[in-house]
């Protein structure tokens, strides 16, 4: 999995963006460094695997 950070200068958080070939998680990272929620989004998501089968 590779991870990308973005800082958040305005509130001192982190989003921290996992990439993986079949998903990607999104995690807030908290000012005192603990994880926050967290998202998990398939990928390729559900309408883009229809819209794929439309132009086919």
């Amino acid at each position: 999995m590779k991870t990308i950070f973005f800082d958040l200068p305005a509130t001192k958080e982190r989003i921290a963006l996992g990439i993986e070939h079949d998903k990607i998680t999104a995690t807030i990272i908290l000012p005192n460094g603990t994880p926050g929620p967290t998202e998990v989004f398939p990928f390729p998501s559900k309408d883009a695997q229809e819209a794929g089968q439309d132009l086919n």
